[in-house]
């Protein structure tokens, strides 16, 4: 069930909202939970982890599109894997979009985290379906540390409920239990933080793609209708500065005959 993470990804829209001084900075807000990066072992994440957030804005454009698709367009639009290997488009898209990232986790997590990040189709899926309500609904909805941090929590109690079930307590750890600072406590919050990036990026790829066929769609209609419109908007200025041009030649000429009958 993931309806608790996607309050949260709503949620999180409405605290960046909060968030935004007078000024209309942003004001940078640390995660309180266990993946917080107020510990100096991991504070240097704290500088790219904003930039790794991914937001659905509302647009009626894409969101009708999306409602006017079919289940096999759609499908399209979210497919990361086919037979259980990723496909080809999708790793160059995750490629084209991750490689110019500036991310401060080590080199080591995001080559080997990105890897099994790309085989884990359970937890893409997750965020696959978050940007499906976002779209569908057409309400903000945003992908940061908070919902990383919500979806963690929700998977871990499901592992430790089905342990307990099956009488397999023993020996189960709960990273959120990790000492904060702590090696294994490091890893786990270095480890969320490339999933953060990782899971924005895929809910960016679906978006350009969403982006794509509507202009694939639309796009030379609307260029059309741009198009028309400026050229409207050229005539009506066009006509406005040739009435004025005849309006000063009119007073020009009256002066002129007002001076001739004066002699």
């Amino acid at each position: 069930d993931i309806g608790p993470a996607l309050l949260k990804a709503k949620e999180a829209v409405s605290d960046d909202a909060a968030g935004e001084g007078s000024s209309g900075c942003r004001q940078i807000c640390r995660v309180a939970g266990p993946l917080t990066t107020s510990h100096p072992a991991v504070r240097h994440l704290d500088v790219c982890e904003s930039r790794h957030c991914w937001r659905w804005v509302p647009d009626q454009r894409l969101s009708a599109l999306w409602a006017e698709l079919s289940p096999e367009e759609r499908a399209r639009v979210v497919e990361t894997h086919a037979g259980g290997q990723a496909v080809r488009r999708f790793c160059k898209e995750m490629a084209s979009q991750v490689r110019p990232k500036e991310c401060r986790a080590s080199d080591k997590a995001k080559r080997s985290l990105g890897a099994v990040f790309m085989l884990d189709q359970h937890s893409l899926s997750i965020y696959k379906e978050m940007f499906v309500v976002a779209v569908e609904q057409n309400v903000p909805l945003a992908i940061n540390m908070e919902v990383i941090e919500s979806v963690d929590g929700v998977v871990q109690d499901f592992c430790a409920a089905r342990r307990r079930h099956e009488g397999r307590e023993m020996g189960y750890l709960d990273p959120r239990a990790f000492q904060e600072g702590s090696d294994l406590w490091v890893q786990y919050r270095e480890r969320e933080h490339v999933r953060l990036m990782w899971m924005s990026t895929m809910a960016k790829v679906f978006e350009i793609r969403l982006l794509e066929l509507w202009e694939a769609r639309h796009g030379a209609e609307e260029r059309e209708a741009a198009q028309q419109a400026s050229l409207r908007a050229a005539m009506e200025l066009l006509a406005l500065e040739e009435g004025g041009d005849d309006a000063q030649g009119a007073g020009a000429a009256s002066s002129a005959g007002g001076a001739g009958t004066g002699v």
